[in-house]
């Protein structure tokens, strides 16, 4: 599941500049506060619960989205009427899509009539937001949704495996040179699926890209630290904030494959790699205990 995450994630952001939504049902809403864990984001609060309000900027038109990995896949179909195909669950008087994949981590996706909204006064929310983490109030492992893209209906199948397959039920008509999985005659039939994740199909009002920022520091830390997997916002605490030159900075897909959920303290290193025979773990020793000084609340 991890590996899988981690190779969609890659796709997606390469091609849109956005987090996949796993289950694209669920609403996320510009302005959400959570947490971002296991590439997954959970949403706890609101701005508008801290009293920061912000203006929404959209696009006045919308769009399609768009993405299929290549060769990834096969498509087979079926029209109503035609013998149903050995193997297959599409019934006779049903017209279909067999789609069987030919790798793992496959994607298939079709967002349709889709708009693109953000916040527009992005400044303003960092400044507000700087001032309630310097007033303790504000937790610097929060993430805000900033913009997303929210689809009229959308389709998302992700293959585990290969020999993956997926057959879509169409309760009409479709165009058999120009298939769009995201037709409605697509939608809320009865589908079969092998060795897919996510398997969303024509489904309407739906949010499946999004983009998250966070708090972050420009401030230069030494590279023995940086080598130890010490960045500067863990160092920043409210009372040394102003020290930091704190931002609010997009979510980075490094940062979103991190395998752990969170960077282990200096004294935590410390108790776990120190062994004085050797001399890089000694250096190890010697830089936690110089950073005993901060604060890691």
């Amino acid at each position: 599941m991890r590996t899988l995450n981690r190779a969609v994630l890659r796709e997606m952001r390469r091609q849109f500049g956005y987090i996949p939504n796993w289950d694209p049902k669920k609403q996320i809403v510009l302005g959400a506060v959570g947490v971002f864990k296991k590439r997954v984001f959970s949403n706890l609060n609101e701005l508008k619960n801290f009293g920061i309000n912000f203006e929404i900027e959209t696009d006045t038109e919308p769009g399609n989205l768009d993405y299929t990995s290549p060769n990834g896949f096969i498509i087979t179909t079926k029209v109503a009427g035609a013998p149903q195909l050995p193997g297959s669950s599409i019934p006779q008087d049903k017209a279909g899509v067999i789609i069987d994949f030919l790798r793992e981590n496959t994607i298939i996706f079709r967002a349709k009539d889709t708009h693109t909204p953000n916040i527009k006064d992005i400044h303003h929310v960092q400044n507000e937001i700087i001032r309630l983490y310097k007033e303790g109030r504000w937790d610097k492992d929060w993430v805000i949704v900033t913009e997303a893209a929210y689809a009229n209906r959308c389709t998302l199948l992700v293959a585990t495996h290969r020999n993956a397959k997926a057959e879509l039920v169409a309760s009409g008509d479709f165009d058999l040179a120009n298939i769009d999985t995201a037709e409605n005659v697509f939608r809320n039939n009865q589908h079969s699926f092998r060795g897919l994740i996510v398997h969303t199909v024509a489904q309407e009002n739906m949010c499946p890209l999004f983009k998250l920022m966070k708090l972050k520091s420009n401030k230069h830390i030494s590279p023995e630290l940086r080598s130890l997997d010490v960045d500067s916002m863990d160092l920043v605490t409210p009372a040394t904030a102003d020290q930091f030159n704190l931002y609010l900075g997009e979510v980075t897909f490094e940062e979103m494959v991190k395998e752990e959920e969170e960077l282990l303290a200096p004294l935590d290193l410390l108790q776990r790699n120190l062994q004085p025979e050797s001399r890089r773990e000694s250096l190890v020793g010697n830089r936690a205990e110089n950073l005993l000084q901060y604060d890691f609340r």
